[in-house]
């Protein structure tokens, strides 16, 4: 149960950095290649 609860959370908390990353990158953008990129490693990281 514990372990459902934590891929719930982690499947939640990767939506929000994905939502979070779609809102900053069109006004940071010089750095939004390499935001998507730090979203896309940590996202690869908790799978």
């Amino acid at each position: 149960m514990g372990f459902l609860m934590r891929r719930v959370f982690i499947a939640l908390l990767s939506v929000a950095i994905v939502t979070l990353a779609m809102w900053i990158a069109p006004n940071v953008t010089f750095n939004a290649s390499a935001l998507m990129e730090a979203v896309i490693k940590s996202g690869k990281g908790l799978l």
